[in-house]
């Protein structure tokens, strides 16, 4: 004797985070968007959110801004408090600080 059903396969959310753009950071899952030239608090904040994790590193770079980087490798630009560029698996966009 044979038990044949059909069920929906269970879906699964998408994990959290977000994907770098040319314009910025697009959270998974989200019409909304982390634009470029957004103020420095509300941005590390949303991408500490989103990602499940606290930036581990933060550096002034002479002449061009800060960076701050998350465990990930995702490093993001601000010059004035506002965010500029971002650098991700050997891409960048927007404002590139050597580190």
């Amino acid at each position: 004797m044979f038990l044949v059903g059909c069920a929906e396969p269970e879906t699964v959310p998408p994990a959290p985070g977000v994907v770098p753009d040319s314009g910025g950071l697009q959270p998974v899952g989200s019409p909304l968007r982390i634009d470029f030239w957004r103020a420095e608090a509300g941005v590390i904040a949303a991408v500490s959110r989103l990602t499940g994790a606290r930036p581990d590193d933060r550096r002034r770079v002479p002449g061009c801004g800060d960076v701050v980087e998350w465990p990930d490798g995702l490093r993001l630009v601000f010059v004035g408090g506002d965010f500029r560029g971002w650098a991700f698996q050997a891409r960048t966009e927007g404002v590139n600080c050597a580190v």
